[in-house]
């Protein structure tokens, strides 16, 4: 496979660019899941059965 270049490679970005253009504003977000430990003595969590997954949205907004 031959090396892409920087216009090569700029190139390709514009193709896949174009088609989300239309989609309109996009949210940058990360979904992520956690496992909890509640600390109640004699729960299975503190055996390393954690409780979960809680699953969170975590939403970056630019700066203004």
């Amino acid at each position: 496979m031959a090396p892409l270049t920087s216009r090569r490679l700029a190139g390709r970005r514009r193709t896949l660019v174009e088609p989300l253009a239309g989609l309109g504003p996009i949210l940058r977000a990360s979904l992520i899941e956690r496992f909890t430990q509640c600390g109640k003595p004699g729960c299975q969590c503190l055996r390393g059965e954690k409780h979960g997954p809680a699953t969170y949205l975590t939403v970056s907004y630019p700066r203004a």
